[in-house]
């Protein structure tokens, strides 16, 4: 794998491959599927940022290619710092991927996302 997967943020169009691949692995939970960005941005305000890891030649979208996914959102508490969570209001949903690798990849990218946002973790 290497160098063939990259990290993008996700946007709805993409929203059938992103839950292709969830409905598909094995560890997936119910958290992951994508709508619930919509949800906790429309009804709590917190501003999602969806990770996928796709094979590189896929272009900016992931058409199937998806290897891994991280649902992010800035949860921003009252009178503190906007924070970078993995889906607030749940225990679920962490990081899903098919391999240490792909974890990993999506992890550097939720930490650059991290420190570009002006978050707390």
């Amino acid at each position: 794998m290497g160098n063939s997967v990259r990290t993008i943020v996700v946007q709805s169009e993409d929203a059938d491959a992103w839950d292709a691949f969830v409905q598909a692995h094995p560890a997936a939970e119910y958290g992951h599927l994508f709508n619930w960005n919509r949800v906790i941005a429309e009804v709590y305000r917190h501003r999602p940022y969806y990770l996928a890891a796709v094979d590189a030649g896929a272009g900016s979208e992931p058409g199937g290619a998806i290897r891994g996914i991280l649902p992010l959102f800035r949860f921003k508490p009252l009178f503190r710092r906007p924070k970078l969570v993995c889906l607030p209001y749940f225990d679920q949903a962490g990081p899903l991927a098919d391999d240490l690798r792909t974890e990993t990849l999506l992890f550097q990218a939720g930490l650059g996302l991290l420190r570009d946002s002006g978050c707390t973790g």
